[in-house]
């Protein structure tokens, strides 16, 4: 009996930090995809490209991952932000000691959100 007692009470502590409190979650876990629009902004001198992660909401996005894949889809850098403020951006490029090529990627999520893959485009 107090075994069910202690699983109920778990449930209901999982419940509460998945339902109510997403921002406490590791990034990739959730329901859905991440809000976060990312796209890559090309390079005026060479082939490289900077990718730049925005957040459209009004809520804060928590432990926002960037994931940069090489092209045979391996995971090549890890970018981990605390969080990101409504309307506010983060770019990844060169600056930051990564530029991506074609046929490379990047995954992004946030804390209660689940990864979305941005291909970059040729």
């Amino acid at each position: 009996m107090k075994f069910i007692g202690f699983l109920a009470i778990c449930g209901a502590i999982a419940f509460g930090v998945f339902g109510f409190s997403p921002e406490y979650l590791p990034a990739g876990v959730g329901f859905s995809r991440c809000p976060a629009t990312a796209s890559f902004k090309h390079s005026f001198f060479g082939h490289h490209a900077t990718l730049v992660v925005v957040n459209p909401t009004s809520q804060v996005l928590h432990h926002l991952t960037v994931t940069c894949q090489d092209a045979r889809g391996h995971q090549a850098r890890k970018f981990i932000y605390d969080e990101l403020a409504p309307g506010k951006s983060v770019e990844i490029g060169s600056d930051e000691g990564w530029s991506f090529d074609s046929d490379q990627s990047a995954d992004v999520s946030a804390g209660g959100y689940l990864a979305q893959n941005i291909p970059l485009d040729k």
